[in-house]
């Protein structure tokens, strides 16, 4: 952009950033907005920071020439003072976050999905266990009824058959 584009920008800049321009105005700025170059486009972020942390002014005042100056030469000392570069220290902050939340989503997911495990894990303990009782039983009833088969099979013994319980 031209010289006179750039002051264009940078004084419909200010207007936006304090709302004190017209509705002719912003349509040209958020159209300049659109082409501007990266450090247009800081300059506007840095107006817009600058112009919060001011809080000096209310919805019913326009704001002073003095404060439109003062906005922008805080913010072209922001962008100058980066010396080019683009890195944004909150990017790395949110970044940060973002991984820390993630490793905590996912331990807790893990942590929960261990403990389901664990108690499947004791009830199937417990099912074999339970299974196991049953063999034995069974176990031993089958070699009782073995028994009983040797004996009953046994070439010496006469199997009497009695009526009921009554002495005589």
């Amino acid at each position: 952009m031209s010289n006179q584009n750039n002051t264009l920008f940078e004084e419909l800049c200010v207007g936006y950033v304090l709302k004190s321009i017209t509705s002719e105005e912003e349509k040209e700025f958020k159209l300049l907005l659109r082409n501007a170059t990266p450090e247009q486009e800081q300059l506007y972020q840095d107006m817009q920071n600058i112009a919060s942390e001011m809080a000096l002014l209310t919805y019913e005042q326009k704001p002073s020439e003095d404060v439109k100056e003062q906005l922008l030469q805080m913010a072209w000392a922001s962008v100058n003072s980066r010396h080019g570069s683009n890195v944004h220290y909150l990017s790395r902050y949110r970044i940060a976050a973002a991984a820390a939340v993630l490793f905590l989503v996912s331990s807790l997911g893990l942590f929960f999905f261990n403990q389901n495990l664990e108690t499947d894990l004791e009830s199937q303990k417990e099912l074999v266990t339970q299974k196991e009782t049953t063999i034995r039983l069974l176990e031993t009833e089958v070699e009782r009824k073995s028994e009983l088969l040797a004996i009953l099979e046994a070439r010496d013994v006469d199997l009497i058959l009695m009526d009921g319980l009554e002495v005589n």
